[in-house]
This record gives C-alpha cells, structure tokens and sequence, in this order.
C-alpha cells in the first residue's frame, strides 16, 4: 500500500509554485525537512522563513545571534533542492498591530520578552517551547 503524501510537502510545493520556483518542487516523502507553520491572521498568502544564518540569501536579514529572516525565494528554492539552511521554520501569515499598539501592551505587562534562542524557535517538540520560554524570561512555574 502507498503511504499519503506528507503535507508539509505539499503545501511546499503549492508554495512553490506560486513563487514560480517549479523546477525545484520537490519529490512528496515522509522524511521532508521543512517544518510549514500557518500564523496570523493576516495575509496568509505571505510568508517568510526563519532560519539558522547558515544560508544567507539575497532577501535575508540576520536578526540576532543564531536567527535570519528571509522573506524571498532564494531560501525556498535552497530548501527544496535540500541546499538551504540546516534548520528552518516556513510560516505563512503574520500577526499585526496598530501605531503604539504593541508598546502599549508590553508597557501593561500584556506580553513578556526573552532573549532570542535559537534552541527554542527550531525545536521539534513545541509542547516544551513556552515552559522553556518562560524560564528564558526569568519564570518559572
């Protein structure tokens, strides 16, 4: 019997396509590399990926130590040829705010910041991330 096609693969290589990258799609497995996330709820037909700035593109931007963004298709089709950075996270969507709107939040004590880490953001196991996370920014439950 044949295995269903993994759809983090799928949903790649739909991406792909519209980025017209189609030379790079690649062959749908069980083992594919990238990890797609959909955020939001703004424009889910952008994306950008984070990832270790061991592949720096044209459109990437180092953000801290150990984390680049990248919002163009020269990473996804470094990605798809299994040429891209050892470590990523593709999301689609952004979460948005108004003028003042976020300081005003975290002036309220609304949201807690923690040093970036890189250890953290490519996890593969996201039910320990925001324990982990608090302790980075000095909690602990």
């Amino acid at each position: 019997m044949m295995k269903p096609p993994n759809l983090a693969c799928v949903l790649f290589a739909l991406l792909l396509l519209v980025c017209g990258i189609a030379e790079a799609i690649p062959r749908p497995s069980q083992d594919f590399p990238v990890q797609l996330y959909l955020s939001g709820p703004a424009e889910i037909d952008r994306g950008l990926t984070l990832h270790l700035p061991d592949d720096m593109g044209a459109g990437t931007r180092q953000l801290g130590k150990g984390v680049a963004l990248s919002t163009g298709p020269d990473v996804l089709q470094a990605l798809a040829e299994g040429n891209g950075p050892k470590q990523s996270r593709l999301v689609l969507g952004y979460a948005g705010w108004s003028p003042g709107q976020l300081d005003h939040e975290l002036a309220r004590g609304d949201r807690l910041v923690a040093p970036a880490d890189p250890s953290l953001i490519f996890s593969d196991d996201p039910d320990e991330v925001w324990g982990k996370a608090l302790l980075h920014a000095g909690i602990s439950l």
